[in-house]
């Protein structure tokens, strides 16, 4: 009964650790990237996108396909 338990329990955690990925792209606030997309992926951008996160915007990821993804933990990518 515990080797089935305790292989249960293994395969539950190989199951979430294969939800996490690897994602590319860019920080963006999300006032922007929600009117803009994948288009506000630019050099001039970058300064215009630190100045809303710092003023409380949230902090996204978007990826090359356009892809907006919400950052859960803003404090890491204020920088």
């Amino acid at each position: 009964m515990k080797k089935i338990v305790v292989l249960s329990v293994l395969a539950l955690v190989f199951a979430f650790s294969a939800l996490a990925g690897d994602y590319t792209g860019y920080i963006a606030d999300s006032n922007c990237a929600t009117k803009q997309g994948a288009k506000a992926a630019s050099e001039a951008h970058a300064s215009c996108a630190a100045k809303c996160i710092k003023g409380g915007a949230a902090a996204v990821l978007v990826t090359p396909e356009g892809k907006i993804y919400k950052i859960a933990d803003q404090d890491k990518v204020k920088d």
